[in-house]
């Protein structure tokens, strides 16, 4: 899906001046008062298109997003896939003590899921909510966070971690094939939450940032991770199509709707030549950024034995 045209593009060849603009104290960040929050892509020319959208993501789920290995094209189908998913995420998670925001015992049973699919189908296809609706949010976001499809990306609070997963993959890619996998480049996005959380949106459609607790979860603390989420009130029948939109495009729309022209770019794609990605690695375990420091524990450890090897193509 194509970059939006309100993005601040900007593209490097060197990854030490790469670093240098996702510095905090780059004017890049400076002249947009308020928090930036940022994203790395391992292709820069994707838009910021959630994996619920896109049907390789679904191949994986076909047991637990209620027998749909593919992407379901209208409302309801939709809904039912991501929720069954989420749903089968946070009990399995639960069985094994571990803690996910949101779920409760409301939540048991296949009986209780299917009043839930039901009450919600009600609410979001009549236009009088958001999906997922807000006290939901926290349970999808950790379930994004680990793999499973949503409509919610994630983001971090600090740039350099972005960059880190914007170029493991294609590191690696270029460690074990001796050449680059494809000729795009790597990118991190940064979009500016002050803005976001000030514009006047209208009532049916939005941008939202969802936080999930960090106390309760290792990983999403070392990432200083958040997440986002294109909220849109449907009011549409069962059958009809599920609007899938990258939530730059999104916001686009929505600007253009509001008759809203930001003063200065608060959305920035900063992208890099792929062939630099075991470059950038290297520069960002030089000031600590690395798998052992984003996950804490001995998977992290080993994850940081693999990336000395990509850190040198």
């Amino acid at each position: 899906m194509a970059i939006s045209k309100i993005v601040d593009v900007q593209t490097f060849d060197d990854p030490n001046k790469f670093m240098d603009a996702l510095s905090p104290r780059s004017d890049l960040w400076q002249l947009y008062p308020g928090r930036w929050i940022f994203r790395g892509q391992s292709n820069g020319t994707w838009g910021l298109e959630p994996s619920a959208y896109r049907s390789e993501s679904w191949k994986d789920f076909y047991y637990v997003s209620g027998g749909k290995g593919v992407l379901v094209f209208n409302v309801k189908g939709s809904i039912q896939q991501e929720l069954s998913a989420v749903w089968w995420f946070s009990e399995q998670a639960d069985r094994q003590g571990l803690s996910v925001p949101g779920f409760d015992h409301t939540w048991f049973g296949y009986d209780q899921i299917e009043e839930k699919i039901h009450e919600i189908e009600d609410r979001i296809m009549s236009g009088n909510e958001f999906f997922p609706p807000a006290n939901w949010r926290p349970m999808f976001a950790m379930a994004q966070h680990y793999g499973i499809p949503t409509r919610m990306l994630d983001w971090s609070e600090y740039s350099y971690i972005a960059a880190y997963f914007a170029s493991v993959v294609a590191a690696k890619d270029i460690y074990q094939l001796k050449s680059p996998k494809a000729t795009e480049p790597i990118a991190v996005w940064a979009l500016n939450e002050n803005a976001i959380n000030t514009i006047s949106w209208p009532d049916d459609e939005r941008i939202i940032i969802v936080r999930a607790p960090w106390a309760s979860n290792d990983n999403l603390r070392a990432q200083k991770g958040l997440f986002t989420l294109h909220g849109l009130k449907l009011n549409k029948s069962s059958t009809s199509p599920m609007p899938k939109i990258s939530q730059d495009n999104a916001l686009e729309q929505i600007l253009e709707k509001i008759k809203y022209v930001p003063e200065k770019p608060i959305i920035r794609c900063l992208q890099l030549d792929v062939n630099k990605a075991p470059d950038l690695l290297k520069l960002l375990s030089q000031i600590g950024v690395t798998a052992s420091s984003l996950f804490p524990g001995y998977d992290g450890v080993v994850q940081s034995a693999r990336d000395e090897g990509y850190k040198h193509g």
